[in-house]
Order: structure tokens, then sequence, then C-alpha cells
């Protein structure tokens, strides 16, 4: 049994979390196509380094955890929520 792995290096926008959503879904898309099994992203992928986390703090039924929820379920091309 093999394991494909694919490796995001994406740069940061810290703080544009909208910004770095949509480049995360497009490389988490083209993983996919190429039938990756496990995508790996840069730690704060999606925000950056930023002095206080709690400003870009999204509920648990927000618009990433609802995208990186659906694309693991579906392992289908997925669109932002919001």
């Amino acid at each position: 049994m093999s394991v494909r792995v694919a490796v995001v290096q994406q740069e940061i926008v810290p703080g544009r979390v909208e910004v770095s959503r949509r480049k995360a879904l497009r490389f988490a898309e083209q993983a996919l196509s190429q039938e990756a099994d496990i995508i790996l992203f840069p730690e704060e992928a999606l925000i950056g380094h930023t002095p206080d986390l709690r400003d870009l703090a999204e509920p648990l039924d927000g618009p990433t955890p609802a995208l990186s929820s659906g694309c693991c379920a579906t392992r289908a091309p997925l669109r932002p929520t919001a």
C-alpha cells in the first residue's frame, strides 16, 4: 500500500485569512487532482504570524473549518462557503 503526500509551500499574508484560504484551496484542489492522500500545509498557513489570534478566530462552523472538513470528506474540488 502506498500513500501519496503533497507538501504545500505558499506565501502567507499575515491577518488576511480569506486571501490565504483561497490560495490553500487552490493548492488542495491541485493536490487532490493528483490523487494525494495527505496534504501538508505550513504552520499558520491561513493566518500568518499575528500578535492577537483572537482577532482572527472563527466559530467551529465557520468558513475555514467547513472547507477543511468538506475537503477531507469528499476529496472533491470545493468552493469557499463565504
